[in-house]
């Protein structure tokens, strides 16, 4: 209920307080007096009419103020989803500057008409002969005869079901390809996959496969040098390493006949003796392992070759190809998973869609049938009153017709 009205600076109000209390209030007046004045100040604070000349003095600005109690379960959640809320009071605040520019406030929080509109139809329902009415408004009508056909159980299965369609929707317009940018992308990464599945290496394959495309690309120049290191070691001359640890090994000898301290050395020089020969077998036997396979370095080469194009290709090393090929793996794996949602999703958007028209028919078949049992049970109420339907809707004809001059029927 309207708690009370501020007005200042409108219309022939200098400034007015009016404070109402509860039960009904009633305002008397010849005609001209001003009573239509606060009926205007509401419709103004509500947003519903031009601003356009109705300052009193337009050196001066102009406020209408309305407090209202609210008790309505639906506005007090409509203020509150729109974070206007501030307990069961409702402040509606306009001010108009003398540039006839205006702001409009609810418990002091800036709105635009059409939030302070929408609010306000719902907490004053105006009936004046030129206002709009709330029982005119075809929502408002198809409002009242819902819960008079009692179909709201109805009515929200079909707002559930409109909900997942809506969000089944934004699923896919975020997700969804068509066929032909489907194909193209599976397409794609089959053949990348393949590619890499036949060429691509392990980190650790990849290293043994350097190391031998290295060692045969130099086996020239690896036996040369080993040639070398087993010539100082042991030829035909006498100045080769061996040749020489052993004199010094028969001196050892004599040496310790005379101070058995010199032991040591002994041992020593028989160690080393001994790791020349270790190291003749092993020069040898790795010799022995350099390939100078011609065909298998022309193997090598060629699978390094390709295995340094695919780096370039795909922009990495050639150790993380295989990094590359188990991310191509998974990218095709969620593709298809994607497309066997999106098909499912649009599955149930298919099935969403029949399960409302089934609701919907159901509704519209009883909002026709309880329209026809609603309008005459108000025919029956009317007559009561001294009133026929039409005149009730349209007006009186012999009072010049002052109603919409149509037959309305409840949607």
């Amino acid at each position: 209920m309207l708690s009370s009205i501020y007005i200042k600076n409108f219309a022939i109000i200098d400034k007015l307080e009016i404070d109402f209390h509860k039960n009904m209030s009633v305002l008397t007046g010849e005609t001209g007096a001003g009573k239509s004045i606060l009926i205007d100040a509401i419709n103004i604070v509500f947003g519903n009419k031009k601003t356009n000349k109705i300052m009193r003095n337009e050196n001066l600005e102009t406020e209408i103020v309305c407090q209202f109690h609210i008790t309505n379960k639906n506005v007090l959640e409509l203020l509150e989803d729109k974070d206007l809320i501030d307990g069961e009071d409702c402040i509606f605040r306009r001010n108009i500057n003398i540039k006839n520019t205006s702001k409009i406030y609810i418990n002091d929080k800036p709105v635009t008409s059409g939030t302070a509109k929408l609010i306000g139809g719902l907490i004053i329902d105006i009936h004046g002969q030129h206002e709009n009415q709330l029982i005119l408004s075809k929502d408002e009508q198809r409002k009242r005869l819902d819960n008079f056909s009692k179909i709201n159980t109805q009515k929200e299965k079909i707002k559930i079901i409109l909900l997942e369609i809506n969000s089944l929707k934004k699923v896919l317009t975020g997700s969804s390809l068509t066929t032909e940018e489907y194909d193209e992308k599976v397409s794609l990464l089959e053949y990348e996959i393949e590619e890499l599945q036949a060429e691509a290496l392990e980190p650790n394959d990849y290293d043994l496969l350097s190391e031998e495309f290295q060692k045969l690309s130099n086996s020239d120049f690896l036996n040369k040098k080993i040639d070398e290191c087993k010539n100082f070691l042991e030829n035909e001359s006498n100045n080769n390493i061996y040749t020489q640890l052993s004199r010094i090994n028969k001196n050892l000898e004599e040496i310790i006949k005379i101070d058995e301290k010199c032991n040591e050395f002994l041992d020593l020089n028989v160690g080393i003796l001994d790791h020349t020969k270790n190291l003749l077998k092993l020069l040898e036997k790795y010799s022995n392992s350099i390939n100078q396979d011609a065909e298998k370095m022309s193997s090598l080469n060629e699978k390094i070759l390709l295995l340094n194009n695919l780096s370039r290709k795909y922009n990495v090393v050639e150790k993380e190809l295989t990094s590359v090929l188990n991310e191509k793996i998974e990218k095709l794996i969620s593709l298809k998973n994607n497309r066997d949602n999106i098909q499912r999703n649009n599955t149930k958007i298919k099935e969403n869609i029949t399960n409302y028209h089934e609701i919907a028919k159901v509704i519209s078949e009883l909002r026709i049938k309880e329209a026809s049992v609603l309008e005459k049970k108000i025919s029956e109420e009317l007559k009561k009153l001294g009133m026929k339907l039409r005149e009730a809707i349209n007006g009186d004809p012999e009072r010049g017709n002052q109603g919409t001059g149509k037959d309305t029927q409840p949607e």
